[in-house]
């Protein structure tokens, strides 16, 4: 599996949140302005499922844009955790069942 970037798995943390999919372009376009802070994806737009790769060294300047986001619509938003094999696959799609890519 070829990684989007160079940068090493354990300087990222990944938050996975849940909102309504009609926020899904709001929660995007509000991370993409904080140019650096995070890589957002969405993981599931039929449910809201978006993720977050974020350095480990803007933790803190992360979890305060989440608590201010989370003024503004409702969120829920998971521990942070390392790196999955799956979160580097484009979408749930492209994995068969026994976890091999069907789009390498």
């Amino acid at each position: 599996m070829q990684r989007w970037n160079d940068y090493p798995e354990e300087a990222e943390l990944v938050y996975e949140a849940r909102v309504a999919p009609a926020d899904i372009h709001y929660v995007c376009s509000i991370t993409e302005a904080y140019e650096g802070l995070a890589v957002v994806r969405t993981k599931d737009e039929k449910v809201g499922i978006v993720q977050f790769w974020v350095p480990t060294c803007l933790q803190t300047d992360f979890e305060e844009f989440l608590a201010r986001l989370s003024e503004e619509i409702p969120l829920s938003v998971g521990a942070p955790r390392p790196h999955e094999p799956d979160d580097f696959l484009l979408n749930q799609n492209d994995a068969t069942p026994d976890g091999k890519e069907t789009n390498p």
